[in-house]
């Protein structure tokens, strides 16, 4: 790799990691007024996106153990945005669901982080839009292939 290769790579590199450090403040703004952790509400989200997930699905995309993520569903439980149920066929696997509640606040985060990260794209012309979500996409689907390697 070419010197003037390596610098870009870093400075990509650094960019990225000030761009999600700079998030994460307005990420936590969105779902503050809920009353969850930024970890209940990964587990939220990927229930409403994924419809339901064992425990040991849930801490597989996390990386964490079972036992962490059986800690984040017992809140979420006590808060009713969530129930647990004992797998029909396999009475050792527990399955969970969002409730109608954990449904809604998954909703009204995500429209308020959309809203307050609209202030930064609306920046961007359409064309900008493109061509970022366009190779953001190419990024995160080589990285992704390269991890099924």
């Amino acid at each position: 790799m070419m010197e003037h290769d390596l610098e870009k790579m870093q400075r990509i590199q650094l960019l990225m990691m000030s761009v999600r450090r700079k998030q994460r403040p307005i990420f936590h703004k969105a779902i503050q007024p809920f009353n969850v952790t930024p970890q209940q509400y990964y587990v939220l989200k990927t229930l409403y996106n994924d419809g339901s997930a064992r425990v040991n699905q849930l801490a597989e995309k996390m990386q964490v153990k079972p036992s962490a993520i059986t800690i984040i569903v017992n809140k979420l439980v006590e808060q009713e945005l969530v129930i647990r149920e004992y797998d029909e066929e396999d009475r050792r696997a527990v399955n969970v669901y969002l409730t109608t509640s954990g449904e809604e606040l998954v909703k009204k985060a995500r429209r308020l982080h959309g809203e307050l990260m609209r202030r930064y794209f609306a920046r961007f012309s359409e064309e900008e839009l493109e061509t970022f979500i366009t190779l953001y996409d190419k990024l995160d689907m080589m990285m992704q292939q390269e991890s099924m390697d």
